[in-house]
């Protein structure tokens, strides 16, 4: 099963780079034609006094704001949470306000101060609370989930933490079903992260991930 999760993590990184060179284009360049076209727009109806026209302008105007909206909230779909442009912890918002629902579990997102993860790092963050949230969703039983980002002595920190039924973290990854634990152990390690699941049968799960900061180079006079 370690070859597959080798072949299945590579494909998710490109397509997380294709999503991300398309949300890019989405945002900078037919964004920024579709405002052109509305301050030209404004111009013209500013520009007339014909009430029909102004009328006709004003409707289009609209239609174009919609568009434009649209575009946006596709190019932040399609960049894992925009976090190119506006973070990891706005990245975790959305990601968490996605699997809340009325009447199910409690889900809460706890960020300390201001953690800065490397790019990089970042999205192996949000692509393990992506899964680690959708295990605990699914399979934990649990009454509360706690997503904590934070920075301490040792680096930038996430946990994902729940209150459910827990499991046999050793036997889990050797099964089939465990295919999602041994995807967030190996991208973990593929960007150099530290990784830890400590779980109990009965009781709890934290999942945690730590990038340690850079060691400063050395030089030799």
């Amino acid at each position: 099963m370690s070859d597959l999760a080798v072949r299945v993590l590579d494909l998710i990184q490109q397509r997380e780079s294709e999503a991300s060179r398309l949300a890019r284009f989405l945002h900078d360049e037919v964004g920024q034609i579709l405002t052109g076209a509305g301050l030209e727009l404004e111009a013209l109806r500013r520009s007339t006094d014909d009430v029909q026209m102004k009328g006709g302008l004003s409707a289009v105007q609209t239609l174009l704001e919609g568009a434009i909206s649209q575009i946006r909230d596709l190019s932040h779909s399609l960049s894992p949470s925009a976090l190119d442009r506006l973070g990891l912890g706005f990245a975790l918002q959305e990601l968490v306000s996605r699997y809340r629902q009325p009447g199910s579990v409690t889900i809460r997102l706890l960020i300390d101060g201001r953690p800065q993860p490397s790019p990089v790092a970042a999205a192996s963050f949000y692509r393990i609370a992506a899964q680690a949230l959708d295990n605990a969703v699914k399979h934990s039983k649990a009454t509360l989930i706690e997503v904590i980002l934070r920075r301490t002595s040792r680096g930038v920190e996430m946990e994902i933490r729940d209150n459910g039924t827990g499991f046999d973290w050793e036997l889990q990854r050797q099964q089939p079903t465990g295919f999602g634990l041994q995807l967030m152990s190996l991208s973990a390690q593929h960007d150099g992260l530290d990784f830890e699941i400590r779980t109990r049968p009965g009781t709890f799960t934290i999942v945690s991930v730590l990038e340690k900061p850079a060691s400063p180079c050395l030089s030799v006079s």
